[in-house]
């Protein structure tokens, strides 16, 4: 197994709802930004979204985005 450290907060955390209505939550140490029905989805790095594919997201992280 590798050695990484856990979160402090545990696995997930919700952060809050922006002016848009979009949700963020922390997932590990990642923090993703959706809406509500998840066609939206953003990956948030140092306070800058970046807009990820929701279809190839879905593909290739099924376990998150199932917690989103």
């Amino acid at each position: 197994m590798s050695n990484f450290k856990k979160h402090p907060d545990g696995y997930k955390s919700y952060l809050g709802r922006d002016d848009k209505g979009l949700y963020s939550v922390r997932i590990k140490w990642a923090i993703y930004a959706a809406n509500a029905n998840g066609s939206v989805l953003y990956e948030i790095k140092d306070g800058v979204k970046k807009p990820l594919n929701v279809e190839q997201f879905k593909a290739k992280e099924p376990k998150i985005f199932a917690s989103l």
